[in-house]
């Protein structure tokens, strides 16, 4: 027997197995985040300052290139 053929002539069984999937997914999220912002800021405490520097410095020196594109072409 096909594989999509078993969840085509039992269409009851397909449904609850989607329910089934969908409601262990709604479990998992909440625990799978707990857990991943439990393990990031012990892992990668000074992260977030370089990023935010790293932005900053970024965001200038666009500002700076534009400043000049302005300037140059009147």
């Amino acid at each position: 027997m096909d594989f999509s053929k078993f969840f085509i002539d039992r269409p009851i069984f397909a449904a609850v197995l989607s329910i089934v999937i969908f409601a262990a997914g709604l479990i998992a999220i909440p625990l799978l985040s707990a857990v991943a912002f439990m393990l990031i800021p012990s892992r990668y405490p000074q992260l977030v300052r370089y990023v935010a520097l790293i932005s900053a410095a970024v965001q200038f020196v666009l500002s700076v290139i534009v400043f000049f594109a302005y300037e140059f072409d009147g």
